[in-house]
């Protein structure tokens, strides 16, 4: 399927009152690719990927698979920065749509701060690429009444200081509720705005068709560990620890979570044995050399004798072993939603 194939489905399907859903790989949690529409396929021919800038940008379609374009980008030793954790699977479409961020990126480095540039379908079929210019004025002429809401929404938020406040703040950790409206604070134009706000909308406002994404360092040296402690409330003392000694990634999981996987092959003894109100903290650290890595990890164990540990910190750099700690993080939300009961669903709380 080709762009102008888009246009000829975007031309028609209003005319008929049939609604389009786009699908890329269908990994999200929350449905968005279901219909009683049209479901319109990207999976199998929208997945172009080029590097560009020795590996500081890559441009891909909604149906390149995110460890693919990551495969493309490791000889420059760079990533995208989004990690969730079905990259394996998800397509850059969805990773896009539904803002992804992941276990490793934090708020810093998730689809909506490193989408550089979006070319995208609007539902009256008219196309835009904030990558041009020119379609800032094209933009502008021709949806003149989208432009200027967009830029009435901005003004009345810069001119209540209490709003502008609140949403700076809320976007300071994750936050995929809703549309991301950071977008009116964080750009003046109100095609940067909107395709801004394309990032997290989950499909509903336009159809992303190609983006341009910076992308981050993919550090080769790694270290990883599981770290266990009596309850969450000791756990969660730990992250600030963890934080500052410049831990990459620093996942919380529960009793009732390990529970979901312990059973599963490969998984490591221990959690069987742990008390009822235990819980885990997934940790990495990433650096550029070993030396810097140490740095890091002595940091954090200076500190191990003041946070009640259930465990010896065993820090592990062999990417079998690290393979195998981020498989208990990662086969959780499966393991739970296995073992559900037949038409119910699993909540996922943001």
């Amino acid at each position: 399927m080709e762009i102008k194939e888009l246009f000829l489905i975007k031309k028609h399907f209003p005319i008929w009152q049939i609604p389009l859903v786009f699908r890329a790989a269908g990994t999200s949690l929350s449905g968005q690719s279901i219909t009683d529409g049209i479901l319109v396929d990207l999976s199998q021919h929208w997945d172009r990927i080029k590097v560009e800038e020795e590996g500081r940008l890559v441009r891909v379609q909604p149906g390149a698979i995110g460890a693919i374009v990551n495969a493309h980008l490791k000889r420059n030793a760079r990533k995208i920065g989004p990690d969730p954790a079905s990259i394996s699977s998800a397509m850059m479409g969805g990773i896009i749509s539904n803002n992804a961020s992941g276990m490793c990126c934090g708020v810093v480095h998730n689809s909506y701060h490193t989408t550089k540039y979006i070319r995208f379908i609007l539902p009256d079929g008219r196309l835009y690429n904030t990558e041009f210019p020119g379609d800032y004025l094209r933009f502008k002429q021709e949806c003149e009444v989208l432009y200027l809401h967009l830029a009435a929404i901005r003004n009345r938020i810069l001119s209540r200081p209490e709003v502008f406040k609140r949403i700076r703040q809320k976007y300071q950790t994750k936050n995929t509720v809703g549309y991301g409206v950071n977008a009116f604070i964080d750009y003046e134009d109100p095609l940067d705005i909107l395709a801004h706000l394309l990032v997290g909308a989950e499909g509903t406002l336009a159809f992303i068709a190609e983006a341009v994404m910076e992308t981050i360092p993919d550090h080769s040296e790694k270290s990883t560990a599981m770290l266990y402690f009596p309850d969450i409330y000791t756990a969660c003392n730990a992250i600030v620890p963890l934080s500052e000694s410049g831990a990459a990634a620093v996942e919380l999981m529960d009793r009732a979570s390990l529970r979901s996987v312990e059973h599963i092959k490969g998984m490591p003894e221990i959690i069987k044995t742990l008390p009822v109100d235990a819980a885990a903290l997934l940790v990495e650290y990433q650096g550029e050399n070993h030396d810097n890595l140490k740095l890091q990890i002595d940091a954090f164990l200076t500190k191990c004798p003041d946070l009640n540990l259930l465990n010896v910190p065993v820090f592990t750099t062999v990417p079998s072993e690290q393979a195998l700690l981020w498989k208990v993080r990662k086969g959780m939300f499966p393991a739970v939603g296995a073992v559900r009961v037949s038409g119910t669903s699993v909540a996922r709380c943001w």
